[in-house]
């Protein structure tokens, strides 16, 4: 099932290394359960945003097969099972439309009574073999029952200890919402944190998040590192052990180490049947010839540094141009990376832009920011590219051609990681064309 291999970068069997983890390619899917965690504040209602939510939900529903199971909770004032372990049959897709469409805003944000429900469906579903995914959408701040940002996320700390089969995935609608919660939250998941603002854009991060769910191969990953060994980039480690989480089918991962000597050892368990594995990595070698992938892989680190460092206050601007310098290299031409951290290098320069025009960073900036540093760091989920608040389409100033024209509001839509596995990226797409309007 996962294959490995250990490249050194220098002729020293010590020092900069790459390890490669591999998932075969495969349409087969594991029985999974989607547990929609919805936010039903009075903004909710706001910019048709529980409206999209709803038809986004039942989207969903034509990716699902009667192996998988549906749970629908909703948070407002309170928090309600709406649904419960539900198979998803066509004898019951009627019940699911109808709970789904029955959502109606309700108060304030009991982020933690929704969390609470959650773990009572989990607790029900103690001893079964499925893959669970948990989708949380919320638009806000948390303002009822347990707020305060550090005990949330000890909430979800424990559910990670308590449902180790749970994947997390975390959707924010609109940019007023606690970003720093968020961002804390998925890396100590090794979860997705995705901004949305559109309908397509909903149904763009909801269907990579089904779309991960039913293609996950291995679940709890971890790379065990020999002592003294580091790992490049933000990646989350306990005793000595890269968490990776989930992978899924067809994809691929690669850590950029300071080996030290010692084995690696690979080992999560393998979905369906969660049978456990503990594998060296016995395929190694030497090669010193330039690889576009590790460049790229540290240039995302790089990427997200800058988008600390801008939302921190620095001026960036003569990394800026290191970076720019860097992506332009004819080497790294035409690969779908390169064209991740393009977009995201107009972000920085739009956010740069747009800093100078405000004379600060603005809360949405800011929120912005902060989720751009997971996307690029992580190279997960689903992002909406940055634009200074002050431009405006290139039609009403010259022409697109022009140097300093403002490119086209399209070339501004929601992205999808390209680093997604094969699944996500086809149901992510899928979604995506069935939630846009049809042209009139």
């Amino acid at each position: 099932m996962l294959t490995t291999s250990l490249t050194y970068l220098s002729t020293e069997l010590e020092g900069p290394a790459a390890l490669r983890l591999s998932m075969p390619a495969t349409d087969d899917r594991v029985p999974s359960h989607f547990i929609a965690l919805t936010d039903v504040s009075e903004s909710m209602a706001d910019c048709d945003k529980l409206k999209h939510v709803k038809t986004c939900l039942s989207l969903l529903l034509n990716f699902m097969t009667p192996a998988d199971k549906f749970s629908l909770v909703s948070f407002g004032e309170n928090s309600k099972i709406l649904l419960k372990h539900v198979k998803a049959e066509a004898a019951a897709i009627p019940m699911i439309e109808r709970a789904i469409d029955a959502l109606a805003v309700n108060g304030c944000t009991n982020l933690s009574a929704g969390l609470a429900s959650v773990r009572e469906i989990m607790t029900e579903a103690a001893g079964s073999h499925e893959k669970v995914g948990l989708l949380l959408l919320t638009d806000g701040y948390a303002n009822r029952g347990v707020s305060e940002p550090r005990e949330l996320q000890r909430i979800v700390m424990r559910m990670v200890e308590l449902y180790p089969m749970l994947s997390f995935s975390f959707i924010a609608y609109g940019t007023d919402h606690n970003a720093e919660l968020m961002k804390k939250m998925s890396e100590e998941t090794a979860g997705k944190y995705s901004i949305v603002e559109t309908l397509e854009g909903a149904a763009l991060a909801m269907g990579d998040a089904l779309g991960g769910i039913i293609s996950c191969l291995a679940q709890n990953v971890l790379v065990g590192l020999p002592e003294g060994t580091t790992v490049e980039g933000p990646h989350k480690v306990v005793d000595g052990n890269i968490v990776i989480g989930d992978l899924y089918a067809g994809s691929q991962k690669l850590l950029l180490l300071n080996k030290k000597q010692g084995n690696i050892f690979v080992r999560g368990a393998a979905l369906p049947f969660l049978d456990p594995f503990n594998v060296p990595v016995t395929d190694i070698r030497i090669d010193t010839a330039r690889v576009a992938e590790v460049d790229l892989t540290r240039l995302r680190f790089t990427c997200a540094e800058l988008f600390h460092e801008l939302r921190s206050g620095r001026n960036i601007d003569s990394r800026l141009l290191a970076f720019r310098e860097a992506l332009n290299d004819p080497f790294l031409a035409g690969n779908a990376v390169t064209g991740m951290l393009l977009a995201e290098l107009a972000s920085l320069e739009a956010a740069v832009e747009d800093i100078a025009q405000n004379h600060g960073i603005t809360h949405r900036l800011q929120t912005q920011l902060t989720q751009h540093e997971v996307y690029s760091s992580a190279g997960v989920g689903v992002t909406r590219q940055i634009r200074a608040s002050a431009r405006v389409h290139w039609s009403d100033r010259g022409s697109p051609g022009d140097p300093g024209a403002p490119r086209p509001e399209a070339d501004f839509e929601d992205a999808l990681s390209p680093m997604a596995g094969p699944v996500q990226q086809r149901i992510a797409s899928q979604m995506r064309t069935r939630s846009t309007p049809a042209p009139p």
